[in-house]
């Protein structure tokens, strides 16, 4: 029941003096005291299941139907005025007489009757008797009562209350757009009436105004339960055909146009705010000429928010909206009463549950303006968002100057300044975090010390539209700061700001269309950069020393292009692996073009230390000797252990005798660099944020600065949750819980924040990045040990502190073996095994071998995991070595990588107590510390527990 049940004082006078239940029993007893012989075949129908056994011996006179012959009798009803009509069925006014004395007057209803033409489909029938037993078991002050159904002379027929009032379509025909309040109090009628049908496990499907009856703005009911059906579709869907499309394609949800099996509750709040945003706009949020084309547009564009369509609705009203409008079910409000209260909210001027984007300072100050530009761009979602999110390239190119950043640390919370000159006058700001959701939405918060401003928002957002186009909004808060402020706000957004914007928006979708740009989107977004005839020259001689140095006219002649065109942010941090993709050549051949280049003097080589929380370069140096073994980032404001095999990687910079590049930073802690960050969010206490993406298999973590503890996510294949719901609060203990399961793809993770104080939360993908030559790895190449000799004499003493996962394999046999088939082909096997574990790829590293044992590394636990499932099918293939006799260990830890002898050497404690395990397992067996069982349990259940004893746990795999 609503909180608005309290304020319907004034509903139905009959009702109100003798309850609605009471009004049902006397219409029912009318029909049922009436003499038996003048209405032979119309018995009750309630309670039964069955249909009418000569449903289709039609002898109801079709004159029923001729509006001209009424008023006349039906039954004991007398049908008085045709209310409305549909392809199944017609709703009549009728009156049925009261057998109260006291009431002279009769009982108006409402009586649908199925038509005589749909009583030769079995089916339609079905679902007439349906539609009366699912709103029969629905009580609710917002559902016209069913005070009977049943069959009369071949007909069936509905009776139940008769509501007083408007169909909302007549009223938003007639009113174009309704007042915001009145919209509001009608809708949380309508999702009152959701709500109990919810609770008694019946979903409508057919939510749109046509079914809104409202009453002289006192109250307003749902009806027509024509393609209601339960949530448990076993004993309804026997009417429902698979596959069957049923609804108004208007008003249909994206799942319900496709198929209606899947749908669920959640279709109706899709419909209900179609309604709503009708309610207020006057429009439809999706239009089209044919029913494809809607469903199709259901299903991928996302609509223009309503604020944008009508100034007057507030944005917690639009916000409202677009939640319920949301393409993933998972990401919309998931039941009626959920939406209610913040429809409830709205009523009463309270805040919603909806978390601001971002949020302000002082979001209901009159004084604040708002610029809103939109741009219809020829280019995907995907496409657009690294080259938007690239919020430093996007600054510099709209002409905004680079500031200089200072961070204070006074407080509990961090802070950053930013300060530079505008049109010769220096400003200085706090730079709130950015918060985005990827590949939908970013936005940054910067409050001004001076200057015409007080505060700015500056919010991105990208909608998709069905021809493979974007639709791209750019929205400004600001806050002006005095008259000058007042005066001079205007013409900075609406003339100097739109007009670079539009420039800069323009060459992005160009780029985005450009398939030649590979890598990393590197191309200017403003002016290309112009060398001088001198530069060109030297680029020229040594592009050609560089052909003949690394055999290849063709790849030294792009490179040197490349290097012409390439924008600033990537002149000075050119990475191999990239340069290999857009090159169209190996890795080994990229390292050695990027190292001939240094000796030639075309690149200079450098090295990133990388924060393991933000990923980007903390600091970067021109040397190994010059790196210590701890770091900060004044970013994240914390200080790390600098990891040698992760977190320090190779770069390289444009020679500055080639061309002169600016390394000013325009922006920092945006998304682009950022790429593993599916989302960043600021959440005040008790707030939550819906962060919809797609999920790839893997661990993925919910962090940030202010807590320790993280839970994880773990996305796999064997996975069904779509949804999953994380609180972070003081009483979390990932010790104490199960890291939810998820399935890949589109996907919703709801967090709410349970702490007393703000949170900056991120959720990002635990992995490392896939495109970086770390130190530890080139460390091994042959040309960089020949080309910088001090360098690598410096890395075989430095201690590589990283966290890693080994797995030892020792066979007991092995002697034995050898015996039988030769030691070279024993050493054979064990290479084999090693490559099916995916030694030498990037996720697995050798340790250590010989000829009876193999000890590898592995960063992540799950990909440690997937490399013995491997390993079983290897031996299913008749692998000659017994894996099945063989032992395994699997332990974790920290361990000292260096080079020894010009290879990769890793060793410590680590390694040395997975050898410990290795030696005194019996054959078959598995053992683990107690520490990586707790993280294994978690991933796959396919481990049989033999025995847990001084810390370690020893298994077996049970398929």
């Amino acid at each position: 029941m609503s909180n608005n049940d309290s304020t319907r004082a004034d509903l139905d006078d009959e009702t109100d003096q003798k309850g609605f239940g009471e009004v049902t029993r006397e219409v029912s007893q009318v029909f049922h005291s009436a003499d038996p012989n003048a209405t032979p075949n119309s018995p009750s129908f309630f309670d039964q299941t069955g249909i009418h056994e000569n449903h289709f011996e039609l002898n109801a006179s079709v004159q029923i139907f001729n509006v001209e012959n009424l008023p006349m009798q039906f039954g004991n009803y007398r049908l008085l005025k045709l209310l409305g009509e549909g392809g199944a069925g017609m709703v009549f006014l009728a009156e049925a007489k009261s057998e109260n004395p006291e009431r002279k007057e009769p009982i108006s209803v409402a009586v649908k009757l199925i038509r005589p033409a749909m009583m030769n489909s079995e089916q339609a029938t079905l679902r007439f008797v349906k539609e009366a037993r699912l709103q029969s078991e629905v009580i609710n002050s917002y559902v016209p009562h069913v005070i009977e159904y049943g069959c009369h002379e071949g007909l069936y027929f509905i009776v139940s209350e008769f509501v007083e009032g408007t169909p909302l379509n007549q009223l938003t025909d007639r009113l174009k757009t309704m007042p915001v309040k009145l919209s509001l109090r009608i809708i949380s009628d309508v999702l009152a009436a959701l709500s109990a049908m919810h609770e008694a496990g019946v979903i409508h499907r057919d939510v749109k105004p046509g079914n809104v009856i409202a009453d002289q703005f006192k109250i307003a009911k749902l009806t027509d339960f024509g393609l209601a059906r339960h949530i448990d579709q076993s004993e309804s869907m026997a009417m429902t055909r698979q596959q069957a499309v049923l609804g108004t394609p208007l008003y249909m949800a994206p799942e319900q146009q496709s198929e209606s099996r899947s749908v669920d509750e959640r279709a109706d709040i899709y419909s209900i705010g179609v309604t709503l945003y009708e309610m207020l706009t006057g429009k439809l949020p999706v239009e089209g000429e044919s029913a494809l084309e809607l469903a199709e547009k259901h299903r991928i564009e996302r609509p223009h928010p309503p604020k944008s369509v009508r100034t007057q609705i507030s944005q917690a009203v639009s916000d409202v909206v677009m939640k319920a409008l949301e393409k993933s079910p998972d990401m919309r409000y998931q039941d009626a009463a959920e939406m209610q209260g913040d429809i409830q909210r709205l009523l009463e001027d309270r805040p919603t549950s909806i978390r601001l984007y971002p949020e302000t300072p002082d979001t209901n100050d009159p004084g604040i303006k708002r610029y809103e530009f939109s741009w219809t761009l020829a280019a995907t979602t995907k496409d657009l968002w690294p080259l938007v999110a690239d919020t430093d390239r996007f600054n510099r190119a709209i002409g905004l100057p680079a500031p200089t950043y200072s961070y204070e640390h006074k407080s509990t919370r961090r802070k950053i300044f930013a300060e530079a000159k505008f049109n010769g006058m220096k400003v200085r700001w706090r730079e709130h975090p950015f918060q985005w959701i990827q590949g939908r939405a970013m936005s940054v918060l910067r409050e001004f010390e001076e200057g015409p401003f007080e505060w700015v928002t500056s919010t991105v957002k990208l909608s998709p539209l069905i021809d493979g186009k974007t639709h791209l909004e750019h929205l400004f808060q600001v806050k002006p700061r005095g008259l000058m402020g007042k005066l001079v706000t205007p013409f900075q957004f609406n003339v100097m700001t739109k007009r670079s914007l539009d420039k800069v928006y323009r060459r992005l979708e160009r780029i985005a269309n450009d398939r030649s740009c590979g890598f990393a989107c590197d191309v200017s977004f403003a002016k290309p950069p112009k060398l001088t005839s001198d530069q060109q020259n030297r680029l020229n001689k040594r592009i050609d020393k560089l052909a003949s140095s690394v055999g290849s006219a063709a790849i030294a002649e792009e490179f040197g292009q490349l290097l012409r065109v390439v924008a600033d942010p990537f002149a000075v941090r050119i990475r191999p692996i990239p340069l290999a993709t857009k090159l169209d050549c190996s890795v080994e051949e990229s390292m050695r073009l990027c190292l001939a280049s240094v000796e030639i003097g075309l690149l200079n080589l450098a090295w990133d230390v990388i924060c393991p929380v933000c990923r980007t370069a903390a600091t970067d140096v021109t040397s190994l000797q010059k790196i210590a073994s701890h770091s900060k980032c004044q970013v994240c404001d914390i200080e790390f252990e600098v990891d040698f095999a992760k977190s320090v990687e190779l770069i390289f910079g444009v020679h500055p005798e080639i061309r002169s590049v600016q390394r000013k930073t325009y922006c920092i802690g945006g998304p682009f660099h950022a790429p593993h960050v599916l989302a960043q969010n600021r959440l005040l206490s008790q707030q939550s944020v819906d962060v919809g993406a797609d999920l790839n298999t893997g661990v993925y973590s919910v962090c940030g600065p202010q807590f320790d503890r993280q839970p994880e996510i773990v996305v796999s294949d064997k996975a069904l949750a779509t949804r999953v719901e994380i609180a972070i609060g003081e009483k979390w203990d990932t010790r104490d819980q199960h890291s939810p399961r998820m399935m890949p793809g589109a996907a919703c993770v709801h967090i709410k924040n349970e702490f007393e104080s703000e949170i900056l939360v991120r959720l990002e993908q635990r992995s490392d990045s896939e495109d970086a030559v770390t130190a530890a790895v080139a460390s091994q190449n042959e040309l960089f040990q020949q080309l910088f000799p001090h360098e690598f004499e410096r890395a075989n003493q430095l201690v590589e502190v990283a966290r890693v996962y080994l797995l030892g394999i020792r066979y007991g046999g092995a002697d034995g073996l050898a015996d039988q088939i030769g030691d070279i082909k024993v050493q054979d096997l064990w290479k084999e095994l090693q490559t099916a574990l995916g030694v030498d790829a990037k996720m697995c590293q050798l340790v250590e071998e010989s000829y009876a044992m193999t000890v590898v590394s592995f960063d992540r636990l799950e990909d440690l995991l997937k490399a013995l499932q491997r390993v079983r099918y290897l031996d299913e293939g008749g692998f000659d070595l017994p894996l099945n006799e063989c032992s395994y260990a699997i332990n974790c830890g920290s361990v000292m990588v260096g080079a020894k002898n010009q290879r990769r050497a890793t060793f410590g404690k680590t390694v040395r107590k997975n050898q410990r395990l290795l030696n005194f397992l019996e054959p078959g067996v598995f053992a683990t510390t107690d520490e990586v069982w707790q993280s294994i349990k978690q991933q796959e259940d396919v481990y049989e527990v033999k025995a847990i004893a001084d810390g370690l746990v020893t298994f077996t795999l049970t398929q």
